[in-house]
């Protein structure tokens, strides 16, 4: 294996359409590892000649892109350069692309590069496929131990009728009350978004405005810059009819939302909002979209899975399935590397002992 590092963004450009032809072959890749998720995260969200790109090839051409930006933190309160995974709030996936088959192979010539280039600190890897999945990572050198978490999945089998019975008696009265309330104050009627994204986005905007996340800064529309991200990811979505957007309207106004994209059979649902003023304990319009919503997946042809891209209270609601995901870290050899890998090491170690003389002091 063969491998380099694309630090411009007009050079990585260049190389979409063979990244997307390993995107289409790689059976196991989810969306957040397309091109166009990463490009338009990196267009949003990186830093001007933060770009460190592993481009992985064999004698049959690209084999693995491993999308990465350089940044200046602190890990443990010690200033280092991390080169970190296109993830934060916007985007919890990993969207390192690779053939499974040759994941050894592809793992060691990255990080054999990476080593050559220096001037970083530690690799973190956030929201990697986690070790149930076939296509999880090997092990990489003189990593820190993993950490785990999970995600709701839902298959999609039998009818909705057949599946909806199978909920909690709590879950299935809420939904009854909240149509029923929300009948009582006007109209309602749930619409389905395959196209038209800049109407979608307005829906979302306008909820988004009215919801709790107003008072905390956190709406779609908060910057130009997380807009920017989300126009684009909804055009693109259109554009490659993945795009599956679910509105709850009272008497025409958009009140409650859950925005989708869907490839490979998966339905990922990667945001919601609800307006506070018709949210509450008598009327769970959250709940009451994702049910609509839900009851259009089952009838949909193509899509076999909900990905929930999550895992909260509201998703354990409807089913207990669950995706495993991982954090990945490897310290490099730099001093301030070893120094937080040292660090790591200590804390460790403490953490034990901490928890037995906590269980110690409670039973005194």
């Amino acid at each position: 294996m063969n491998a380099h590092i694309v630090q411009d963004m007009a050079a990585l450009r260049d190389q979409e359409p063979a990244w997307q032809a390993l995107y289409e072959r790689v059976a196991q890749a989810s969306l957040f590892t397309s091109p166009a998720w990463v490009l338009n995260w990196l267009h949003s969200f990186a830093a001007p000649d933060s770009l460190r790109c592993v481009m992985v090839y064999n004698h049959d051409g690209l084999q693995a892109v491993l999308p990465l930006v350089r940044v200046a933190t602190r890990w443990r309160r010690i200033p280092v350069v991390a080169l970190c995974a296109c993830t934060n709030a916007h985007s919890v996936r990993s969207a390192w692309l690779y053939q499974p088959v040759f994941k050894e192979a592809i793992v060691a010539a990255a990080l054999r590069v990476l080593r050559q280039a220096g001037q970083w600190d530690m690799l973190l890897l956030d929201g990697c496929a986690g070790a149930n999945d076939g296509a999880a990572l090997p092990a990489l050198p003189n990593e820190e131990p993993v950490q785990h978490w999970i995600h709701s999945r839902l298959d999609i089998q039998g009818t909705w009728a057949d599946y909806l019975p199978t909920r909690s008696r709590d879950l299935r009265r809420n939904l009854r009350r909240t149509a029923e309330g929300l009948g009582a104050l006007g109209t309602v009627e749930f619409k389905v978004h395959t196209d038209g994204p800049d109407q979608l986005l307005q829906h979302w905007v306008a909820i988004d405005r009215a919801s709790w996340k107003a008072q905390s800064g956190e709406m779609v529309d908060s910057n130009p810059q997380t807009q920017h991200y989300y126009r684009n990811m909804l055009q693109q979505f259109a554009a490659h009819r993945q795009l599956l957007g679910g509105v709850l309207l009272l008497d025409g106004c958009p009140i409650a939302t859950v925005i989708c994209a869907h490839d490979k059979g998966m339905c990922h649902t990667l945001k919601t909002a609800m307006r506070q003023d018709t949210a509450g304990a008598r009327l769970s319009t959250g709940a009451l979209v994702m049910a609509y919503l839900l009851e259009h997946l089952w009838s949909h042809p193509s899509i076999r899975c909900v990905d929930f891209v999550s895992k909260q209270a509201y998703t354990d609601r409807w089913t207990s399935d669950n995706l495993a995901f991982e954090r990945r870290l490897v310290f490099a050899r730099s001093l301030r590397g070893q120094l937080v890998r040292t660090i790591e090491a200590l804390l460790r170690w403490i953490a034990p002992l901490r928890r037995t003389a906590s269980s110690t002091t409670s039973h005194e």
